[in-house]
């Protein structure tokens, strides 16, 4: 019997890819966890929260938004090449 892949397990796996992926540092920035993947906000992107599980939710999401961004860039220097 095949098991299924429910919401939570595909949502672990691309969580535990992007950290491997990206390997972010773990801060504190005032009274925030900070996740920052890059050498700074300038070249990179972070994932903040009040909590670790916060800061670890905001990281995955700014990945998913940096990775999907990438692919669109990709898209137009594609076109712009022809």
């Amino acid at each position: 019997m095949r098991s299924k892949l429910n919401f939570k397990t595909m949502a672990f796996v691309t969580s535990k890819d992007m950290l491997n992926k990206y390997r972010p540092t773990l801060t504190m920035d005032g009274n925030q966890y900070c996740l920052l993947a890059g050498q700074d906000l300038q070249v990179g992107f972070a994932g903040f929260g009040s909590t670790l599980k916060e800061c670890f939710t905001d990281f995955v999401f700014k990945a998913i938004e940096n990775e999907n961004r990438n692919e669109y860039d990709t898209e137009i220097d594609d076109e712009t090449m022809d």
